[in-house]
């Protein structure tokens, strides 16, 4: 979740004696929060490919991908590294590695974006990319260690 972020300059014409009385306005279910999470940003991005896109991707199309990180400083910041592995129905294999880097919070979101993002720049049809990704959840059984995944990845 992005931290709202009130600026005196915004509040309409009244609402400003709740911050001046030290008491916040409610903003319903949203969290106030004086601090900034940055969300996870792809830094790096690595593909391999034996064609530009998916030529008729109808015919099927099939996904797997698995994840480490680890913990840069403190605050909750880390460097997330995804590989997904896109097979087509000729078997011609596609494969993304990226490098993420923010706050923790959203590292189950990171992963499913990075994976509906590989298919659509694949040219997978949006009906199918809907389908495949409706039901999806992260498995963390997609973890691997530090060590291994670098051997996994290579």
């Amino acid at each position: 979740m992005v931290p709202l972020v009130v600026r005196l300059e915004n509040l309409r014409h009244g609402k400003s004696r709740y911050l001046m009385n030290g008491n916040f306005p409610n903003f319903g279910n949203i969290p106030l929060q004086m601090s900034y999470r940055s969300d996870l940003k792809e830094v790096q991005q690595h593909n391999q490919q034996p064609q530009p896109e998916i030529q008729e991707s109808l015919r099927g199309v099939e996904f797997n991908y698995f994840f480490t990180g680890k913990r840069m400083g403190t605050g909750g910041e880390i460097e997330l590294y995804i590989t997904s592995i896109v097979t087509d129905w000729e078997t011609n294999t596609y494969t993304r590695q990226s490098i993420y880097r923010g706050h923790k919070d959203q590292w189950k979101k990171c992963i499913e974006k990075h994976i509906i993002s590989h298919l659509k720049d694949l040219n997978t049809e949006p009906g199918i990319v809907r389908a495949m990704m409706r039901y999806f959840q992260v498995d963390e059984e997609k973890y691997k260690s530090w060590e291994r995944y670098f051997i996994f990845r290579d």
